[in-house]
């Protein structure tokens, strides 16, 4: 009938339809992939560039220490005292060193221990933007998740969960004591 033939034309629209948008998503998510590719491959060579030249610096430093008559790399002051730097920084080191740390980007902390703030994790990374009432779960064993707490106010507290919310993890905590 012709009611039969519209509805089957119509599905056959749709399913063209689909079958674009697939092939469109396919591309995008190729691209997306070459992207990946692309940037893993510039941070490796950045990391590879930066060994070089802590390398260097470590060898120049070695140099000036021979040629000076003074301590050996990782030791400063008049008694040559061990640096007491992370691999997160670089030690004043020498004689006339002070044994401070220079720390790298993002990491702070007298020994370059510590992320600055708003960084999180082992490699220091940057906090998501998380809209008040929550803030970043930052520092070193931070996992950066953006974060809400609530503090005992003597009453019940609600939560309003954000539109498209996949998933919550809750972690609850108490104490012992009161009337209850």
């Amino acid at each position: 009938t012709a009611s039969t033939s519209s509805l089957l034309l119509s599905t056959q629209y749709r399913l063209a339809d689909v079958e674009l948008q697939a092939n469109t998503t396919t591309s995008k998510l190729d691209e997306l992939e070459v992207e990946y590719i692309n940037t893993t491959s510039k941070q490796v060579d950045m990391e590879q560039t930066l060994a070089e030249l802590m390398t260097e610096l470590a060898e120049l430093k070695g140099e000036v220490a021979t040629l000076r008559d003074e301590c050996e790399r990782g030791y400063f002051g008049a008694n040559c005292t061990a640096c007491n730097c992370t691999s997160g920084g670089i030690c004043d080191d020498g004689k006339k060193g002070s044994g401070r740390c220079a720390c790298f980007e993002n990491l702070a902390g007298v020994r370059c221990e510590e992320c600055i703030p708003g960084h999180f994790g082992q490699d220091c990374a940057t906090c998501p933007e998380c809209s008040p009432p929550f803030y970043c779960d930052a520092g070193r064993s931070g996992s950066g998740w953006c974060t809400h707490r609530y503090n005992f106010n003597g009453s019940e507290q609600q939560y309003v969960t954000p539109n498209y919310t996949c998933s919550l993890l809750i972690s609850a905590f108490g104490a012992s004591g009161g009337s209850g």
